[in-house]
This record gives C-alpha cells, structure tokens and sequence, in this order.
C-alpha cells in the first residue's frame, strides 16, 4: 500500500521491463492494477521504456539495463533490449497483460468458456447495461408481490417503515453486496433464515408487537397504580411545568379502559422515555420525593417496565425488517441472475467467481494454465 504519487506505477513500470530483460516472453508477464485508466498509463509507460532502449546509443542503453538488472549488461542483453518494443507489440498470443483484474478474468473466461460453463460471445455488463439489468429486476419483483412467498409481508414492513424512497435504497445496496446475500442465502429456508435471524436479536419468532403492548400493560402492578393515582393531584398542579406534563400523560392514560390504554400506549410511554428511546432524566427530584418514597419507588418500577418494553419493541422490529430484507434480497437477486442470463451477460463479480471456479476445478487446471 502507498499513497498516491510515491511512485507505484513507476516501480511496475521498472520490474516489468527488469522481467523483459532477463527473457521473460511478454505474454507470460501479468500487471493488474485497480482501473482501466491506471492500466493504460503502464502500458504506456512500459512501451515509452522500450522504446527508449531501442533508441538510445550503446552506452546509454548499456547504463540502462544495468541499473535496471543489477548486473553488468551482456551483448545478448543489448541486443534483446532492441528488440523488446517490437517483441511486445507483434507478441502472438497478445503480448503484457497490463490490466484489470477484471479485464485479466474476461481474457481468461474468453479462452476457456466452454470450460468455465458459459456461452462464448457472454458479454460484460458496463454501467448503462446493468443499470437496465437491475430495473428489468426490479420490475420483476414488483411483479411477484402478490405470488411469491413472504414477498408481500416484506413489501408491507419495508413499506409501511421506510417510506416510498426505501425500496430504491435497498434495491442498490443488494446488488451491491450480491456476494454476501448469496452467502447469507446458502443452503437456508426461508424459515430457517428467520429462525437465525430472530434469534441473533434475542427475539421468539412468535412474538408479536401485540404480545409486547399487552404484556407492558400487564406487568403495571395495582398497587404501583394506587399509588400513582394517589399523587396525581399534586402532579397536576405543581410550580414546575414539566411535573405537570408528567402528571397530565400519566392521567389521560390512566382514566382509560384495557382496550383503550392498548391504543394510546405510545402516549404512556412518551411520559418516561425521550424520542430516542432514553428514559427521561429526574421524572422526580430528590428534594420532593426521595429514593424509596412510595410514588418514587412506584415511578422507577414503571419506568423499568417501560424501559424493557421499549428495548423489546426496537428488537422485535429490527429482527423484522432484517428478515423483510433478506426476502427481498433473495426475490431481487434471483431476478437479476435471470435478466443476465436471458443476455448472455456476467456482471463484474460473475468474472471473478467465474475464474476462481474454473482454475479450482482439478481437471481443467492444467490445460488452463
């Protein structure tokens, strides 16, 4: 690893030619860097080299090789170095590979497609072409909404949580990371998936939102209700505002019925816990009702309660919209391998998984390499 400008290409650019001098044939020399623009500029760079030693007078092409070799120039070497720049351009089977990894898997899988299990004329898919490969995927599941299993339920929870700029955003960051939810997806159900899913968030498959709303109601005790009733009162019309507003949330969902308290339970749980979910710092302060007072120790209990039942929720529903994207993962890039085999096409990533399975398999290495 270096920074940019501390001479990387220059040192390819040497250890190539240092390669050509000592015989390596150009074609069996491999140069892979990042873009396709870095690989232009070495390959330019090397012929420019080349091209200076075929030029250049006896001792300076001597100076050359030996500060290049580390060795005293041979007259054989003089003579190869005159021929190299010809010998790169006429090479027969393409002369240096100076590429992408990508362009370097695309040569391979070009010579051996029958072995790699593809069509011969496949083509790579550039930006505008996946661009359409993606949307004629996308297009496809939206299509199988209401056919496909789980499908429907995903769209309902991304949907109903993300807004209608959520599917887009999800769409790009599967492609994008097609390699790991193919690994996420491998040799897994969709139930089976689920099942490790929920469980990562300590969470029963079972459970439902519902469950938690009724079990956070439940779990206030009558005589921690007693209590606080008892000190509404004082709640309601106390000199600080924000005892008051304590007080009024408190009341408003004491007075209603089961059914009704189910309802506006977000309102009760506004009453102990901030927008983000924190519980709210001195519901009661320490002068007016110590630690272990009645409405003090009844106000703690509840808000445990409500803390845990807030904790359970954002659970509950991250391991919901975890499965929702997995599903959603699964349909789309299932779409996405059908619209590039209906054209032949390998994406980028296709090139390497394609050239690591072909020089893995035992009886077409050899003949590969």
């Amino acid at each position: 690893m270096a920074n940019a400008g501390s001479g990387k290409t220059w040192k390819l650019t040497e250890r190539v030619v240092r390669l050509l001098l000592l015989g390596v044939p150009p074609e069996r020399i491999v140069c892979i860097t990042y873009t396709k623009a870095a690989a232009s500029e070495m390959r330019e760079r090397v012929l420019r080299r080349l091209r200076d030693l075929l030029l250049a007078d006896e001792q300076k092409c001597k100076a050359d090789i030996e500060k290049l070799t580390g060795a005293p120039a041979t007259s054989e070497q003089l003579t190869l170095a005159r021929s190299l720049f010809a010998a790169v351009l006429d090479s027969p089977s393409g002369g240096l590979q100076l590429t992408t990894i990508h362009g370097f898997c695309q040569s391979i899988l070009r010579r051996f497609p029958l072995e790699a299990g593809i069509t011969p004329h496949f083509t790579v898919l550039e930006d505008a072409a996946a661009d359409d490969v993606v949307s004629r995927a996308k297009h496809a599941v939206l299509r199988a909404i209401s056919t496909e299993d789980w499908l429907g339920g995903a769209f309902e929870i991304i949907g109903s949580r993300g807004g209608e700029h959520r599917f887009e955003s999800l769409a790009a960051d599967i492609i994008k990371s097609r390699r790991l939810w193919k690994k996420i997806w491998h040799m897994q159900s969709a139930e089976s998936l689920r099942g490790h899913i929920y469980a990562l968030h300590d969470v029963a498959p079972k459970l439902t939102h519902e469950a938690l709303a009724q079990g956070v109601c439940e779990s206030i005790s009558a005589a921690d209700e007693a209590v606080i009733r008892a000190h509404l009162p004082e709640l309601l019309v106390h000199k600080t505002k924000t005892y008051r507003e304590f007080g009024e949330k408190l009341a408003a969902w004491l007075s209603l019925d089961a059914a009704s308290r189910l309802r506006e339970l977000d309102m009760f749980v506004d009453a102990f816990l901030t927008q983000k979910g924190e519980p709210r710092a001195r519901l009661l302060n320490d002068k007016e009702h110590p630690a272990g007072t009645p409405l003090r120790a009844a106000v703690e209990r509840v808000a445990e309660q409500v803390l845990r039942y807030a904790s359970r929720v954002a659970a509950l529903a991250c391991a919901e919209e975890s499965f929702a994207t997995a599903i959603l993962a699964r349909s789309l890039l299932e779409q996405y391998e059908a619209a590039k085999a209906a054209t032949h096409a390998l994406d980028y990533d296709d090139l390497i998984e394609r050239t690591l399975a072909l020089c893995s398999k035992p009886e077409t290495i050899g003949w590969v390499m």
